[in-house]
């Protein structure tokens, strides 16, 4: 059977939300010069006042809050438009706090960013548990609008759709709808939106060894929909060239504990495409498709 609580973490509510369909086609009428000198006006007009609203809007949004974390979350922003494709080592540790079970799983990140596409990988090799450990393949490949998970153990492969052909799947990555939170890109002004911000003192015990970071708290805030399911967010930022994240850590409202560090990070050094395609799927394991729902053919009218 399918872990779904391993697919659901992994997932980590990956959602797209598509909007933006073609408008039909219609005749223009024809306009008196003066009323269309005076309709452009309007427009320009219309679209001052949305403009000057959303830097309001920003402009409030940022007030108060601490000038090094606004720095930070700009630099982050920016980051997203310099970082083609990345490649780590991956630990991912899950702690049930509860039972006080902890388990370790191993293997590699691939992320890559091509045009208005973004496909990645996870790729799990083993797993520690109990001061021992064992080969244990499991895969996580989003590409081409899909998801497909396959575990060695269960001799089993699942695949999600969530992106239609021709669609696009840029916002993936925005912490909500990504496998993992990353900070990479994201939007300044929505973080402050959705999240209280905080910046953490250095501490040896629970830093990342040998690294020199910046420590950031995310709390959901009330009535957001992370708030639903996540009681913080925690990211520790390389300071050295890029502030790329070496260790993310969540918890859940169920009270266990997510760290994933990343290790030997690579950024802008190139992949090709077959990264992201598994081997032909071992005869004898099950497969299991989840497609989206059919559109409707007649303007949604049943």
């Amino acid at each position: 059977m399918v872990n779904k609580q391993i697919v659901e973490l992994m997932v980590f509510g990956l959602v797209l939300v598509i909007a933006g369909a073609a408008d039909a086609d219609q005749t223009k009428p024809k306009v008196p010069e003066p009323i269309e000198r005076e309709t452009g006006a309007k427009k320009d007009s219309d679209s001052c006042k949305l403009e000057t609203t959303a830097q309001t809007r920003e402009k409030n949004i940022r007030e108060g809050v601490d000038p090094k974390i606004l720095e930070v979350l700009d630099k982050l922003e920016a980051l997203g438009q310099t970082v083609k494709d990345l490649q780590a080592d991956l630990s991912l540790e899950k702690l049930e706090t509860l039972v006080d079970d902890r388990s370790t799983k191993e293997g590699k990140l691939y992320y890559q960013k091509e045009k208005k596409n973004i496909r990645f990988r996870i790729s799990f090799e083993k797993t520690r548990y109990d001061g021992r450990s064992r080969a244990d393949r499991e895969d996580f490949v989003f590409s081409d609008g899909w998801l497909t998970h396959r575990q060695e153990r269960g001799e089993r492969e699942d695949r999600y759709q969530y992106t239609r052909p021709g669609q696009q799947n840029k916002d993936l990555m925005r912490i909500g709808k990504s496998p993992l939170p990353l900070l990479i890109g994201q939007k300044t002004e929505q973080i402050l939106k959705n999240f209280e911000v905080s910046l953490i003192k250095a501490n040896k015990k629970t830093d990342p060894a040998k690294i020199e970071t910046v420590h950031l708290k995310l709390v959901p805030r009330k009535g957001t929909e992370l708030s639903m399911s996540h009681t913080r967010l925690e990211f520790w930022l390389q300071e050295a060239e890029y502030l790329l994240p070496v260790r993310s850590q969540w918890e859940n409202d169920s009270g266990d504990i997510f760290t994933a560090d990343m290790s030997k990070l690579r950024i802008n050094k190139g992949m090709k495409k077959n990264v992201f395609k598994l081997s032909k799927r071992p005869r004898g394991y099950e497969m299991t498709a989840h497609p989206l729902p059919k559109e409707p053919t007649d303007g949604g009218k049943d």
